[in-house]
């Protein structure tokens, strides 16, 4: 079975009240993911972010698979099909803020997967929706960080536990 073949019969979650059949679904994904990684050619490959083994928690290894599997999808179809920068951005800054590292305005941008205005347009939409919020470097001034708020920490959670 090809790892196109393997991701295309395990493409998507079939709702079911049954949460180890949801798991079963997200490890099945996860290893299409791994095997379509090893069969795109080097200048296919999606860069994904990597979670150390370390890492203080699971879920933040979920999200990170989840950002895999979605790069990886880029690799195939057109990203127009399938863009969501904001859900994007906020996976990704709790990757990183789990991971204990700090993500600049210009990193989440860039983390959407959308040009860079975009990316800026949807981190306004965040901040204004208080999922995230800014904050000026202490040392340089120029540099914004930006964080997530404590109630967004909170349902991205909730969501990586449902699955």
């Amino acid at each position: 079975m090809t790892a196109v073949t393997k991701l295309n019969s395990n493409a998507g979650l079939q709702p079911s009240a049954d949460g180890a059949s949801r798991r079963k679904q997200v490890s099945d994904l996860a290893d299409a993911s791994v095997l379509l990684n090893g069969a795109l050619p080097s200048s296919q490959s999606p860069q994904v972010l990597e979670i150390s083994a370390d890492a203080p928690s699971r879920l933040a290894r979920k999200a990170a698979e989840i950002l895999a599997f979605r790069e990886q999808r880029k690799a195939l179809f057109p990203s127009k099909m399938f863009g969501e920068p904001a859900w994007d951005i906020l996976l990704d800054l709790y990757c990183h803020e789990t991971a204990g590292k700090s993500i600049s305005v210009s990193s989440a941008c860039v983390a959407g997967g959308a040009a860079y205005a975009t990316g800026l347009r949807w981190l306004r939409y965040l901040v204004e929706a208080g999922m995230v919020r800014r904050e000026p470097d202490s040392r340089d001034l120029r540099y914004e960080w930006v964080r997530l708020q404590p109630q967004a920490r909170h349902q991205i959670e909730t969501f990586l536990k449902s699955l």
